[in-house]
């Protein structure tokens, strides 16, 4: 194990890093737009009325958006959080589902859809001694919790998870912060079946004994992975929150702080990454004077594009009718088949079931199947008649 010490803007973070990789200096992220609110605190009375915080978003193209949100809601009494939902088909504009939260007493959601099911990740006792579940749910708002990925430890802290599809090694890996006797800690655990997370083994990724490092979140582009996290300091006399960026060509081994290390440094935290139509959007959280928080993006616009497509534009099957889908990508040479590293979801998982590629007709109706690789999707349309 090596000791990385990394003098960032006259602030000195301690990193353990395993293998640091020298050759990953002088990179930069991406640059950013300007900021944009998009889901603002809610009214009185509503779970979310201090606090809108952490946004993961999954593309659905179901009943009638394309974006589905989740995103943990604090009213200034639940210090366990709830987590909401809201819907947008632009990724500025959103729609809360309600006043009140899906899940209750669930923090900081991170969600991916897998063969259609969306699964659900988030922090139990908050506050205490913290652990981290996975949910799942058919139609994206009635969730069962199915395991524990990250168990409570006496005295210590696990929270503040994040799942990310590695489409680049086929794999589920689920980031999360841990304090352990003082010092903080960026784990990971992974696994081909997300249904075997909580099995795998944790690996230490990064650790910092003089600062908080919490709140990962990690994107894959351009052969590298970004990894954000938060990070706490005092700024003339004000604790202020910063969002730092790490990067690596390895998912889980030297990472090292990129040269415009500090993306958000005005009370900014929580930054979710993910790309969608070759666009990265980075959605955050922001915290006011008042101590309030609300959702905000920026977004940064690649100018090379991921190209997929699909073997069928649509399909008309019978109910028991199976039919596979096969999706090639197109933007890279040679052309290949990358069906079995795509996300797949449905608009209704009671018209179809997708499994890995292979569509099964349920009962007569029409659904959306979205086809995701690396920031490009494809929508392919299925009819079932009898």
């Amino acid at each position: 194990m090596v000791f990385l010490v990394a003098l960032i803007s006259f602030i000195t973070y301690s990193i353990v890093n395993v293998n640091a990789n020298k050759n990953e200096r002088n990179i930069n992220y991406y640059s950013l737009s300007d900021a944009v609110k998009i889901l603002p605190k809610g009214p009185d009375g509503a779970f979310d009325s201090k606090r809108t915080h952490t946004l993961s978003v999954v593309e659905m193209n179901k009943a009638g958006y394309r974006y589905w949100g989740y995103y943990h809601g604090y009213d200034g009494k639940n210090i366990r959080n709830d987590v909401g939902l809201a819907y947008s088909n632009d990724l500025v504009n959103w729609t809360k589902e309600s006043d009140k939260p899906i899940v209750p007493n669930l923090r900081w959601a991170s969600s991916v859809v897998v063969d259609g099911v969306v699964q659900l990740f988030g922090t139990r006792n908050y506050g205490d001694e913290p652990y981290l579940v996975r949910l799942s749910s058919i139609d994206g708002k009635n969730f069962k919790e199915e395991e524990t990925v990250v168990p409570s430890v006496p005295t210590e802290k696990n929270q503040n998870g994040f799942i990310f599809y590695d489409q680049n090694q086929g794999m589920y890996r689920f980031y999360y912060y841990h304090n352990q006797n003082g010092v903080y800690f960026l784990e990971e655990k992974h696994s081909k079946d997300i249904a075997n997370l909580g099995k795998s083994s944790p690996v230490k990724i990064l650790s910092d004994k003089q600062f908080i490092l919490a709140a990962p979140s990690v994107m894959y582009r351009d052969g590298k992975y970004w990894l954000a996290a938060e990070t706490l300091h005092e700024v003339k006399g004000k604790k202020v929150w910063k969002t730092i960026m790490f990067v690596s060509k390895y998912a889980t081994k030297g990472f090292v702080p990129v040269d415009n290390h500090e993306i958000l440094v005005d009370s900014d935290a929580c930054y979710f990454q993910y790309i969608f139509d070759n666009k990265m959007t980075g959605f955050y959280s922001h915290e006011s004077q008042d101590g309030t928080w609300e959702m905000y993006l920026r977004t940064h616009e690649f100018e090379d594009e991921v190209k997929i497509a699909p073997n069928h534009t649509s399909l008309k099957l019978k109910p028991s009718q199976n039919e596979d889908i096969k999706i090639t990508v197109e933007s890279k040479t040679p052309v290949r088949d990358i069906t079995d590293k795509i996300m797949f979801a449905s608009s209704d998982n009671e018209v179809i079931n997708i499994k890995a590629g292979r569509v099964q007709g349920k009962k007569p109706g029409k659904a959306i199947i979205t086809a995701s690789y690396e920031g490009a999707s494809v929508t392919i349309p299925v009819e079932v008649t009898e």
